[in-house]
């Protein structure tokens, strides 16, 4: 038997898979409408592994780092940032 409920309070289609799931299988989102991401939880994970391979993630990843680095040397006071 296929899980196939027809309520939208209880269940979402994913837009990358198509497949109908649960609303809890989504996280949550503050811009959208129903307040839950566009992606299932597990084709956003997948998402973002394959975002992260590619330079414009990996170039991301580095800033994000060197942001926290510099917010904790603020932070504690080190070397007159």
């Amino acid at each position: 038997m296929k899980f196939e409920p027809k309520n939208p309070a209880i269940a979402k289609r994913c837009k990358r898979c198509g497949k109908l799931k649960l609303r809890d299988m989504f996280y949550f989102s503050f811009e959208a409408k129903d307040r839950l991401r566009s992606y299932c939880k597990q084709c956003d994970k997948e998402y973002n592994a394959e975002y992260h391979k590619t330079p414009a993630g990996i170039e991301a990843q580095e800033r994000a780092i060197e942001v926290q680095r510099l917010k904790k040397l603020r932070e504690y006071g080190g070397f007159g940032i």
